[in-house]
C-alpha cells in the first residue's frame, strides 16, 4: 500500500511496521495509525512519526538520550502492561520536538 504524504512524497507502506496507538496521541486521540520515518541519508538525529489517517499530520522526534544521557523515566506497570513482555535493551524512547 501506498501512501502520498504532504512533507515526504508517496511511500511505501509495509503492514507490518504500521505502529497502532490504541488510546491515540494526546490531543490527537483520533489518529490511531502512524509509520516511524527516518532519512537514512542524512545522519540526521530526527525521525518523524506521519499519520496514516491524516496526512497533514507528521511528528519530528528525538531520542531523548541524544540530549539527556542520564534520562531514567520512571513508568508505572499499568501504563506498559499492555506492551507485554519485553526487554529494556528493546525500547526506544523519543519525544516529540516542538519548534
Amino acid at each position: 500500500m501506498n501512501l502520498k504524504t504532504r512533507f515526504f512524497g508517496e511511500v511505501e507502506i509495509d503492514e507490518n511496521k504500521v505502529i497502532v496507538f490504541n488510546e491515540g496521541i494526546p490531543g490527537f486521540e483520533n489518529l490511531k495509525r502512524f509509520l516511524y520515518m527516518t532519512d537514512k541519508e542524512e545522519n540526521s538525529p530526527f525521525c518523524w512519526l506521519q499519520s496514516i489517517e491524516d496526512i497533514d499530520i507528521v511528528f519530528t522526534l528525538l531520542d531523548i538520550y541524544i540530549i539527556m544521557e542520564d534520562y531514567n523515566p520512571i513508568v508505572s506497570k499499568e501504563l506498559i502492561e499492555d506492551i507485554g513482555n519485553f526487554n529494556k535493551r528493546d525500547l526506544l524512547i523519543y519525544t516529540i520536538v516542538n519548534i
